[in-house]
């Protein structure tokens, strides 16, 4: 029995604060790893982690910019750099050297003709540089034009030039005569391929059509993309085009510029006179966005990049057909297979990766900028990897559970994992080291709000590599309070009447005509009756609630009247968030709701959690107003002046109405001719015509919707 005491204190201690139900944070695809910190690690789309190809530095221009590069047969790789144009000439053995350079222009396009002679165009002044054994340039041709963005040679080592500003593709013989082969109504012609059947493929910007041109220079839009420039193009072996698109984009939800619909004054001038306030459109900061586009033989098209956050930069196809996708901002490399499925396959310290070029031995050039270098994509795997997981937030101070994955461990490859913990959004100097554990271990980080995880990889087989994959993490949150944000208590609910119902039989007051007129009584109304029966005297209350441990709640419901201390139950055991009530259960006042949100529900004995909320005050009337006795003088033969009160305890008056016949209605107004107050007194003159039997019906409504009755008889 002793045994058994203990055993229950003990797990009463233990779980005292805790959350019953533990949650579990998945790490299943992609896009659950993306945002990582990664080093030497590639990630699948379907979130693997496993190691990543290795890459060799190749040549480091120790400049900002790389526009573009190629590669000959025997692997010399031609380089151009920017802010001021240079060509280095990087020899197999990894020897550089520069061959030209220019001051005041910069070379966005080099090439290499069938020969393998070497082609540099300048821009922005339109010139296209031949260099003699890929050493010494000279002139090749001076084109009409400010830009050169891409040179494609023919099967007859005819030279295809695609410009910009005049938005035309020149072609060019071996004598360096010029003419244009296709001008475009687009402003740049960005890039140019040959397609299966031999014919031009181009890019334009502005409208971002993706044109193929016969060899008569008749041009086919055979995409109209929804981005302002098509700058990338390559070729499968079976026809399929992929093409790289640029745009950008207003902000979602955000009204633009060009709507006219933004406006903003530039003067604080008074707003009481319009006509001297000036209006300009604001400045809305556009977002920048890219596509992969698949166009396939039999024309189906299809944008198959996934990475909304990485902006495309260059492609190139491997031997195997998949895709590899350079972008920027981030410096990441990807893969998309024949499946369309992208794999992040590593990602590199420079910001763009500008240009992909297949090399002699079934390995891929890469060129970066900022900063400007050239890497071999090996085919191996690199030897060790680290992938650090952003930081996960269990909201509140939390007791850590296991650490799971699958795995595949091929011969000398392995896995380290390590976690640490802390409470500040960021890790620093206070959170806990790094801890290592083993697969399925209970996390030994301190108890803490946030936790970070990192896996190492690592191989001593260059073909072989760890593959991890469906991480999990389980944790306990320590059990919060609910929160009530708000409550708001709703007018009273009337259902209209759904056919007119006749109007009721008023109470009475006769009044016989003397020289000073005299007073009567008047009592409240009946009810006017229905076929159903109405919803007279409803109020409804709807409150906000949230808990941050994802608990059920329920509600409790209870009101006070004012100067009252006690709390009358209203309703228990609520689970939605509104409740409906009829008033007229309560005399007339001034009330107020308490909610209580209770999560005992989701949570052990003696760690559930209340928080309560109060309303503000609010009426309840559903008494109408009383019409105060009739004062009734004769002021001419003919015409009577009738005075009488309209007053309310809890509610303003809201209308007064008056009626001979009781088909027609007319407005009355109190004597200060505003109805806005819970007394307000009329006084109107009516012609009268002796011998005559008169009899006036008065209805009045508070701003409740109560409504009275009242008449005045009037005979000689």
């Amino acid at each position: 029995m002793q045994r058994l005491l203990g055993l229950l204190i003990t797990i009463l201690f233990v779980s005292e604060g805790i959350a019953s139900l533990p949650q579990i944070k998945m790490y299943e695809k992609q896009k659950d790893l993306i945002d990582g910190r990664i080093k030497g690690v590639s990630i699948t789309w379907d979130g693997e982690l496993l190691l990543a190809p290795a890459v060799k530095q190749i040549f480091n221009s120790e400049r900002l910019f790389i526009w573009d590069f190629v590669a000959d047969r025997k692997g010399n790789l031609f380089i151009a750099t920017g802010d001021g144009a240079k060509i280095y000439h990087v020899n197999p053995d990894g020897r550089s050297e520069i061959i030209s350079q220019w001051e005041n222009v910069e070379v966005y396009s080099l090439a290499l003709d069938n020969k393998g002679v070497l082609y540099a165009a300048t821009s922005p002044d339109g010139k296209i540089y031949r260099f003699h054994q890929n050493k010494e340039p000279d002139l090749f041709i001076d084109l009409d034009v400010k830009y050169i963005w891409d040179i494609l040679f023919d099967r007859q080592n005819k030279c295809y030039v695609a410009t910009g500003d005049s938005g035309a593709i020149y072609v060019i013989d071996n004598n360096s005569n010029a003419s244009i082969f296709y001008s475009s109504d687009e402003t740049h012609i960005r890039c140019l391929a040959w397609d299966s059947n031999n014919q031009l493929l181009a890019g334009s910007y502005q409208n971002g059509y993706l044109y193929r041109i016969s060899s008569s220079g008749q041009a086919f839009v055979v995409y109209d993309s929804e981005y302002q420039e098509i700058h990338k193009i390559c070729v499968a072996k079976d026809g399929t085009i992929y093409a790289a698109a640029l745009g950008q984009e207003e902000p979602k939800g955000v009204i633009t510029k060009d709507q006219s619909k933004i406006i903003r004054p530039e003067t604080s001038t008074d707003i009481s006179d319009l006509s001297k306030i000036t209006f300009k459109p604001i400045e809305v900061p556009k977002v920048s966005k890219s596509d992969v586009i698949k166009i396939q033989p039999n024309g189906m098209i299809q944008n198959i990049w996934q990475q909304n956050t990485d902006q495309v930069q260059s492609i190139v196809l491997m031997e195997d057909q998949t895709l590899l996708v350079g972008t920027g901002d981030k410096g990441r490399l990807y893969k998309i297979d024949t499946l369309d499925e992208s794999t992040y396959l590593l990602n590199f310290e420079a910001s763009q990766i500008v240009s992909l070029k297949p090399s002699v031995a079934g390995r891929v050039w890469i060129a970066t900028s900022n900063l400007g270098k050239i890497f071999s994509l090996e085919p191996e795997f690199a030897k060790k990897g680290i992938y650090e997981s952003e930081v996960l937030d269990a909201q509140t101070l939390t007791h850590w559970g296991s650490f799971q994955w699958d795995e595949q461990l091929p011969p000398g490859c392995s896995v380290s994992l390590y976690t640490r913990s802390g409470n500040t959004h960021k890790p620093n100097s206070t959170w806990s080291l790094w801890t290592e554990l083993n697969k399925g271990d209970v996390i030994k980080s301190p108890q803490a709000r946030f936790i970070q995880w990192k896996l190492e990889l690592s191989t001593d087989r260059i073909s072989a590599t760890p593959n991890i994959k469906n991480i999990r993490i389980s944790y306990l949150q320590q059990n919060l309070p609910p929160e009530i944000l708000s409550i708001t208590v709703h007018a009273i609910e009337r259902q209209r009447e759904i056919q007119p119902a006749p109007i009721p039989e008023p109470s009475a007051v006769k009044i016989s005509i003397g020289e000073a007129g005299i007073t009567g009584t008047q009592q409240q109304a009946p009810q006017p009756s229905t076929r159903r029966q109405l919803r007279n005297g409803y109020r409804r209350v709807t409150w906000n609630a949230r808990d941050q441990n994802n608990d059920q709640l329920i509600y409790n419901l209870y009101f006070q009247a004012k100067n009252e201390k006690n709390w009358w139950k209203l309703k228990k055991d609520l689970t939605r968030t509104s409740y409906m009530w009829d008033s007229r259960m309560i005399p007339d006042g001034k009330y107020r709701i308490k909610v209580i949100a209770d999560d005992e529900k989701s949570n052990p004995i003696n760690t559930r959690k209340q928080a309560e909320k109060m309303s503000d005050w609010f009426i309840v009337d559903n008494t109408g107003p009383g019409i105060e006795p009739f004062d009734v003088k004769k002021i001419k033969n003919d015409s009577l002046q009738i005075s009488f009160q309209v007053i309310d305890e809890l509610s303003p008056i809201k209308q007064v109405q008056i009626s001979y016949d009781l088909q027609k209605w007319i407005w009355v107004y109190p004597l200060d001719l505003v109805c806005d107050s819970q007394k307000e007194d009329f006084q109107l003159n009516i012609k009268w015509k002796q011998n005559q039997y008169y009899s006036i019906i008065v209805k009045a409504e508070d701003d409740a919707e109560n409504i009275s009755y009242g008449r005045v008889s009037i005979k000689e």
